[in-house]
C-alpha cells in the first residue's frame, strides 16, 4: 500500500501503510501509532488514510482533534463521550384535524391546530440555531391548491404550494432560517376542504450554537 500523506500545523509528512495486514494485533499497534504521532501535530488534523475495518475494532484515540474534510463513511458502531456539537435533523409529527379552507398552524405537540393569530400556542422555541427543511403530508381529501407556510416569529418566511391532491407530497423550505430564541410555525391554506392532514416536519438543529 502506498504512503499516504497526513497534514498538521506544522506542513506534510508521509506514513508508510506497507506492513499492514487484515488480522490480527498488527492494525491495534499501527492505528495506535498514528494516533501518537497525529497527537504531535498543533490544532486540527486532516488524515488521509484507508485500511481494513479491523484496524479500528480496539483502538482508542484520546485527546486527539481531528478534521476530516468531505464525507466520513463508518463501518460498525460509533461510541463517543461528550457533547455532540453540529447541525442534525428531526422530525416532528403534526397534524390538522380541522376542515375548511382557512389558513391554520399545526400545533407541535403532535396533535391539533388552531388559529391563533399570535402563533405562540403553535410554534416551536428554538434552543439553537437551525432552518424547517421539509414538511411531508397527505391529504384525506384532494385540498386542491394547498399552500404551506414556515414562519418565523410571526412573519411569512416562506410559502410553497402544490397540488398534492391525495397523495403524499413533500414541500422542501430553503429560507425558513432560524436563530437561537426565534419561534417557528408551520401553516396550511388549502383551496378545497383537506379534512384531515397528517404531516411529518423536518427541523434541523445546529448544537454549536446551544
Amino acid at each position: 500500500m502506498p504512503a499516504k500523506r497526513l497534514k498538521g500545523g506544522g506542513g506534510w509528512i508521509a506514513i508508510q501503510f506497507s506492513d499492514l495486514t487484515s488480522t490480527g494485533t498488527d492494525h491495534g499497534l499501527a492505528v495506535g501509532h498514528i494516533g501518537a504521532v497525529l497527537k504531535g501535530f498543533h490544532g486540527d488534523v486532516a488524515a488521509y488514510f484507508t485500511c481494513a475495518t479491523a484496524a479500528a475494532t480496539s483502538s482508542t484515540w484520546t485527546g486527539l482533534a481531528t478534521f476530516i474534510p468531505g464525507a466520513l463513511t463508518v463501518v460498525g458502531n460509533i461510541t463517543a463521550s461528550g457533547d455532540y456539537n453540529g447541525s442534525i435533523r428531526h422530525p416532528f409529527y403534526l397534524r390538522r384535524t380541522t376542515a375548511g379552507t382557512a389558513e391554520r398552524w399545526f400545533h407541535w405537540d403532535g396533535d391539533g391546530d388552531s388559529t391563533d393569530s399570535v402563533f405562540l400556542s403553535n410554534s416551536l422555541y428554538m434552543p439553537c440555531d437551525g432552518a424547517l427543511v421539509r414538511v411531508t403530508l397527505q391529504c384525506l381529501s384532494s385540498p386542491g391548491t394547498l399552500q404551506v407556510k414556515g414562519y418565523i416569529n410571526g412573519s411569512i418566511a416562506q410559502t410553497v404550494s402544490d397540488t398534492p391532491g391525495t397523495s403524499v407530497a413533500h414541500y422542501d423550505f430553503t429560507t425558513v432560517s432560524l436563530s437561537k430564541g426565534d419561534y417557528l410555525a408551520v401553516g396550511t391554506n388549502p383551496s378545497s376542504d383537506p379534512t384531515t392532514i397528517p404531516a411529518t416536519a423536518v427541523v434541523e438543529f445546529d448544537w454549536s450554537t446551544l
